[in-house]
């Protein structure tokens, strides 16, 4: 019988040798703990290989549902070796946690020592990516001469626990106590210099186990960041090893070598906020106060906060009662200080911005000139108006970096009217709203000597009922100058954008995104004169309505390029007028480039209207000419030219154009060279194509051309070349073979040349 229960236990060990312990897990935990503020539900994985030589493997696989629909996870690799009833392991753990502003990721490892008596755990993490994170900081209030700031930090922290459990009473019963206290450290993180983490905690947990299928835990801890904790979790256990097995042995998962590793599933977060107060001196002016500057009890009047202010400080204007009364003195800022209204946020760098304080802008104003720039300005959310002289107007010395933004600026003779002509100087004017001045909406002025550069960008204004020029760039003498015009909106106008270069002076000017529309003669207008050098890039912009919608003008020796790009160009002038106008006297220098632009309105779709310059070439690639009322590209006048001379249409669309869509004329002394290539004519009312060689020599080439229901004309006279390229055999019905038009007619003398002949 002795025999007989020894074998029995024999089978029964062996069988349960042959099991696995792993199982399936769903607990619930409530409600916050170290490092988190929430409970969660957890789904684990433990899959561990049969105990085999002494040796488990194991993967552990957990992922958590918070309770505010965030999302953690763990997933983890174990071995654990057994002999004489001890068992030992290590692991290795990625863990994962989807935080509210932070996502942080860690790795984890711990080492056990498993025995039926007693269990010593320790367990280190460490995070490994998008572990800070520093908020906005937040405005609390203005308070004297500065701004309260409320900072956020937050930080995954670096942790190490020690643990020692042991169970109450038997491991393996129908319901199993078993209860673990040890030690804690958060270890401490930097951010911007705020401390956080850096904590001693001790922690301790006591479990029931019902028949190894039901558990129940409560978990207690304390240390000085998150005080004192208390959870309660509850959770149910499904064998996934042989069942039979499991079933004969009862003792089989409770025992010390199987259980499930212990350690912290969720990465400890530690926030912290601090008070900051402004570093920068604000001014506070409210004109129904009548006291000391201070927030609490403001200056009534611009003059005084002016005469008590220094360099660098921020003057913050309130409406006070909706009048000028008190801001009708004129203002000469001092280097690097703010003007600003409370209307708008107040940026005090460094990440510190105090929102708009009200919804209206304080109104200022002057018989003269209200606000004078000099150094490093900023003039932003103001009303300015200024009866008989400029709103915003530079000093005699200015330099640094100015910026006018967000103002409201009206009835002046200029609204902004700023430059340099003694250093170098950077602009930034954007989201201004200019209406009613009688001169120019924004005029930078740029003169002086060669080493004067400056930079501008005008952006997001908006400009209407400007007696003279909307936003112009007038640059003369020696100053050279980098502007970009963006985003713009132009309305009623002498003329829209306006760029102008004179006297050696040198401009490179981007204009991107503006739109320009109703009564005005020119919607942008490029000029150059005067051995200066104008370099102007259009891109994206919608100009409607005008005499011209776009106007190049180069004058005496001027040198100009222009690049257009995508526009789309309406135009309302009359028939004889260009939607693009190009207009060239005396020696310049002038190119232009046209692609992938829409081009449609009463008028010419390119003018070319008496040239007379040293070199000049207009290139056309891509462009749409729609419903134009008198010609596409189409040149005339006198045209002398003495130099280079050329012109390359390729791939443009020419469709319903009233007369002819292309016509190029020559009456220069010097060799115009023309590239026709793949241009598309549909719905022109007169012939298609039309070159005239008169008293000036030209050389083409025309391959590729569509023009169903069109002839291509060719008109000599006078003492003139007129050549034509054509493929072997040379001849007029070779190139009539290239192209798509109906016939060629010729007027005059017309020699046709092998390809290459062409310069």
């Amino acid at each position: 019988m002795k025999k007989l229960a020894i074998l029995s236990l024999g089978t029964l060990s062996l069988s349960a040798a042959i099991s696995t312990p792993s199982q399936f897990v769903l607990k619930h935990r409530e409600h916050n703990g170290i490092g988190y503020n929430t409970g969660y539900t957890t789904a684990e994985a433990f899959l561990a290989s049969r105990w085999k030589n002494g040796f488990m493997p194991y993967a552990d696989l957990r992922g958590h549902a918070l309770d505010d629909g965030r999302f953690a996870a763990n997933a983890g690799l174990g071995l654990r070796y057994n002999w004489a009833g001890y068992t030992v392991g290590g692991n290795f753990y990625y863990d994962y946690r989807d935080a509210k502003n932070l996502q942080p990721q860690q790795l984890g490892g711990g080492l056990e020592f498993l025995t039926n008596s007693y269990d010593i755990r320790i367990n280190g993490y460490g995070p490994i990516a998008d572990t800070t994170v520093e908020k906005a900081p937040k405005f609390v209030k203005f308070q004297g001469n500065g701004a309260i700031f409320r900072r956020r930090f937050k930080a995954a922290l670096p942790m190490i626990e020690g643990e020692y459990g042991m169970p109450f009473g038997l491991r393996c019963g129908l319901a199993n106590f078993y209860g673990a206290i040890g030690p804690y450290y958060l270890f401490e993180k930097k951010i911007s210099g705020n401390r956080l983490g850096d904590a001693v905690g001790g922690q301790a947990r006591v479990m029931l186990d019902v028949i190894q299928r039901f558990g129940f835990q409560f978990n207690f801890s304390y240390d000085k960041i998150y005080k004192w904790v208390l959870q309660g979790t509850a959770g149910i256990s499904i064998p996934l090893g042989n069942r039979e097995t499991i079933f004969k042995s009862k003792s089989f998962l409770c025992e010390a070598r199987n259980q499930l590793p212990v350690r912290k599933e969720i990465i400890p977060i530690d926030c912290k906020s601090k008070r900051a107060l402004s570093s920068s001196r604000i001014i506070f002016v409210d004109n129904t106060s009548s006291s000391d500057g201070t927030f609490e009890s403001p200056y009534p009047t611009t003059a005084l906060a002016m005469a008590n202010s220094n360099s660098g400080d921020i003057i913050y204007i309130f409406p006070g009662d909706g009048t000028t009364t008190g801001y009708s003195t004129a203002i000469t800022m001092l280097p690097n200080q703010t003007i600003q209204g409370s209307g708008v946020k107040l940026d005090l760098g460094g990440g510190l911005v105090v929102p708009a304080q009200t919804n209206l802008f304080p109104k200022l104003t002057s018989p003269g000139n209200t606000i004078t720039l000099t150094q490093n300005n900023t003039v932003k959310g103001l009303n300015i108006t200024s009866a008989g002289a400029a709103g915003v107007i530079q000093g005699p010395t200015i330099s640094g970096t100015n910026r006018i933004e967000q103002n409201f600026i009206h009835n002046c003779l200029n609204g902004i009217n700023v430059g340099s002509s003694t250093t170098s100087t950077n602009y930034v004017i954007i989201k201004n709203t200019i209406r009613q001045c009688t001169q120019d909406g924004i005029l930078l002025n740029l003169t002086g000597v060669s080493s004067n550069q400056v930079n501008a960008v005008i952006a997001q204004n908006t400009a209407s009922g400007i007696g003279a020029n909307a936003v112009s760039i007038d640059a003369t003498g020696g100053a050279t100058a980098g502007v970009a015009v963006i985003d713009n909106q132009i309305g009623t106008s002498t003329n829209g954008l306006v760029f102008d270069t004179t006297s050696v002076a040198q401009a490179n000017v981007l204009a991107k995104y503006n739109q320009a529309s109703g009564a005005m003669t020119n919607g942008m207008l490029l000029a150059s004169s005067d051995t200066s050098t104008g370099t102007y890039t259009l891109t994206g912009n919608i100009v409607n309505g005008g005499t011209n919608a776009v106007q190049i003008n180069t004058a005496l020796s001027g040198t100009l390029s222009a690049n257009l790009v995508r526009n789309r160009l309406i135009d309302g002038g009359s028939n004889s007028d260009g939607i693009l106008n190009i207009v060239s006297g005396g020696t310049t220098t002038l190119a232009v480039d046209l692609t992938e632009n829409i081009i449609t309105g009463l008028g010419v779709g390119t003018l070319i209207d008496g040239i007379t310059a040293t070199n000049f070439s207009l290139t056309a690639t891509n462009n749409l000419y729609y419903n134009t009322s008198n010609g596409g590209i189409f040149n005339t006048g006198i045209i002398t030219v003495t130099g280079d001379y050329s012109y390359h249409l390729t791939g443009n669309r020419f469709i319903n154009i009233t007369t002819r869509p292309i016509r190029l004329a020559s009456q220069s002394a010097t060799l115009m060279q023309a590239d026709l290539f793949n241009n598309v004519l549909q719905g022109t009312i007169q012939d298609a194509t039309l070159l005239v060689a008169d008293g000036g020599n030209i050389c083409a080439t025309i391959i590729g051309n569509s023009a169903p229901g069109f002839n291509l004309e060719l008109n000599q006279s006078n003492p003139a070349i007129l050549q034509i390229e054509s493929p072997s055999p040379v001849s007029s019905a070779s190139v009539l073979a290239m192209n798509g038009f109906d016939a060629i007619s010729e007027t005059g003398t017309i020699t046709y040349v092998p390809f290459g002949t062409c310069p």
